[in-house]
């Protein structure tokens, strides 16, 4: 009953469409041949006999109902035009534009200030901070995301290999690994970065003949007494201890280590004679800066035309003195803040066949600390 219904509907259907096609009109479809329950762009006839009206304005969903096919058709297009209407005169949504992207120079202040400045002293927040700026001379101007592993590669190939270039290195690579973990860059591009080999810390001791120049250059300058603490103490540059660091009653020179939070404080002994040497001093003196030491001993080595001039020989002097007068070498690693003997023996002591124990003493009117 249900086929020979549907295909009764097909039979007038095609008449409709035949007709209309031959007198030039529009197609009029028949209440009775809508299909019941589908969409005929934006009418459904319901099962109640009702016409619903479904469009979509501003999107929200606007319905309404009617009682024939063509007062719902009507409904529809007057829909349609304010549909249209609303279009017009809606004023367009202005999209933001796309930022640059972070800088590496935007970054590189933030990580600075964020990351390093709260957590390490102003010595070393200062050195890192120059290391991070000479970068940033070249590479500044580029986006985190435009800095590939192809661009670094190239900027560190240039660089001469050294001390400076692994520390640029590592800050670098710090750097941009917390920019990973911010989210800020999917994948740190340094783990595509090949390494230079690590240069050893060999910094040769000045030889004997150099200190000979040297302590006869400082004498009666105002660097003397701080280049001697340097000498009798072997701490680092930034380490040099200050007036209430010296305990004259134990004749000890307490040093603070400063490279991190955990760095042991270590205690080296010194000579009755050093001490009284340094006592008088500090009756009407106070230490001189590091920054101001360094720079007057390296213009005074200059004068002296002594090769490479730096503060931090002064330490590997102290090592290869104290080897020279017999002190044990796990003495020495203490004094020094060692991890291991072998740092102390490969990379810190030199041989100076010049040099004796008579000489060093001589030459030091025995300063150096000695075990009887």
């Amino acid at each position: 009953m249900e086929v020979a219904e549907t295909m009764g509907k097909i039979k007038i259907f095609k008449q409709v469409c035949e007709q209309a096609q031959t007198q030039n009109k529009s197609v009029v479809i028949p209440t009775y041949l809508l299909p019941k329950g589908e969409n005929m762009k934006g009418i459904t006839k319901r099962k109640d006999g009702r016409y619903m009206i479904r469009l979509a304005i501003d999107g929200q969903k606007v319905y309404y109902y009617a009682s024939t096919f063509a007062r719902a058709k009507k409904i529809l297009e007057l829909l349609k035009q304010e549909q249209k209407k609303y279009k017009r005169e809606k004023k367009p949504v202005k999209r933001p534009t796309k930022k640059k992207g972070l800088t590496f120079n935007k970054f590189a202040d933030k990580w600075l200030e964020t990351y390093k400045k709260p957590f390490v002293n102003n010595r070393t927040f200062s050195d890192i901070k120059s290391f991070i700026n000479r970068i940033g001379k070249e590479l500044g101007d580029y986006t985190l995301k435009e800095l590939d592993a192809f661009i670094i590669q190239e900027y560190f190939n240039k660089l001469p290999k050294g001390r400076t270039k692994e520390k640029m290195f590592t800050y670098f690579n710090s750097m941009l690994q917390k920019a990973c973990d911010l989210d800020i860059i999917t994948k740190n591009p340094f783990n595509a970065v090949v390494k230079d080999k690590k240069v050893k810390c060999k910094s040769n001791a000045y030889t004997f003949s150099e200190q000979v120049k040297i302590l006869q250059a400082i004498k009666n300058t105002d660097i003397e007494h701080e280049i001697y603490v340097y000498l009798m103490c072997g701490c680092r540059p930034n380490e040099l201890p200050k007036n209430k660091d010296f305990d004259f009653e134990n004749n000890i020179i307490n040093i603070y280590g400063t490279k991190n939070d955990n760095a042991k404080h270590r205690q080296v002994e010194m000579s009755k004679v050093f001490a009284e040497y340094m006592k008088e001093y500090f009756k009407i003196h106070y230490m001189q800066n590091a920054k101001y030491i360094s720079t007057k001993f390296i213009e005074i080595c200059n004068k002296l035309k002594i090769n490479k001039p730096l503060i931090y020989k002064l330490r590997h002097t102290f090592a290869t003195n104290h080897f020279t007068l017999g002190t044990p070498t796990k003495q020495v690693q203490e004094w020094l803040g060692h991890s291991s003997i072998s740092m102390t023996l490969d990379q810190y002591t030199d041989i100076d066949k010049t040099a004796t124990k008579e000489k060093i003493r001589e030459l030091y009117n025995h300063f150096y600390y000695e075990k009887i």
